[in-house]
């Protein structure tokens, strides 16, 4: 029995330490890495940002955003992930309006060239996409923190505007 339990113990601790190296690990570098590009964004400095309260004039939900023309929203010109960024061509325009009981998000994008974004919307960002992100956190922070949440529109279509994928923190 001593025997048995000796011998189990000796396999049992070669097998764990078998799996030690004394060669050092090669890294190895990902296999993209996004160009860094100056024009990539408006600005590090905090924007200034408007959310429109009103409890009488409620945005109709009808597809006719004249609306919402006239109030002053944050143009934002940041790509997170993918090719080539050209600020001559792409624009953003988002706007947030509330009432008694909802929250309304605006998103105006001009894309010249938009692509099709077939990622399920927990990994659109891999591709064309509007993201919304709101937190409760309202220290200065350069991070996204727990406090954060997310929204996702993920269009999947260039022709049909109502083909498109829905996400609120990763989950559609």
């Amino acid at each position: 029995m001593k025997k048995c339990f000796l011998l189990y113990a000796t396999v049992f601790t070669i097998l764990l330490t078998s799996c030690l190296t004394v060669n050092q690990k090669k890294i190895i570098e990902p296999p993209y890495t996004p160009p860094v590009q100056q024009s990539a964004d408006a600005g590090e400095k905090e924007k200034l940002f408007y959310v429109y309260y009103s409890a009488k004039d409620k945005p109709v939900i009808d597809g006719d955003f004249s609306e919402w023309d006239g109030l002053q929203g944050i143009h934002v010109r940041r790509m997170v992930y993918g090719g080539l960024f050209n600020p001559e061509d792409t624009d953003g325009l988002f706007v947030v309006r509330a009432d008694d009981q909802y929250l309304y998000l605006y998103a105006k994008i001009d894309d010249n060239d938009p692509e099709i974004n077939t990622f399920p919307a927990p990994q659109a960002w891999r591709g064309d996409s509007i993201e919304f992100f709101f937190g409760t956190d309202t220290g200065r922070h350069t991070f996204y923190k727990g406090t954060d949440h997310r929204v996702r529109i993920v269009p999947q279509s260039k022709t049909n505007k109502f083909a498109y994928d829905f996400s609120i923190d990763d989950v559609s």
